[in-house]
């Protein structure tokens, strides 16, 4: 889904030198992140993106960037 998401350019953001290497991280760390309650990001990038992926494969995870968590009310 990860892929799908690259190639019709959703939430993209800027491109680095090292794009591939972020990219596996990113998806290192959406796969482990399935099986905690919450995952929290400065990455709004990678936030946007679980939201979008874990929405469509109803995992139960939140997703929450680090602005939006800092802001919520528990």
């Amino acid at each position: 889904m990860f892929a799908f998401l690259d190639l019709i350019d959703y939430k993209k953001g800027g491109y680095k030198k090292n794009v591939s290497i972020s990219n596996i991280h990113d998806l290192t760390h959406a796969i482990y992140a399935t099986v905690s309650d919450i995952v929290i990001t400065g990455d709004e990038r990678l936030c946007n993106r679980l939201k979008a992926v874990y929405s469509k494969l109803g995992v139960n995870t939140l997703v929450y960037c680090k602005k939006e968590f800092i802001g919520e009310d528990f």
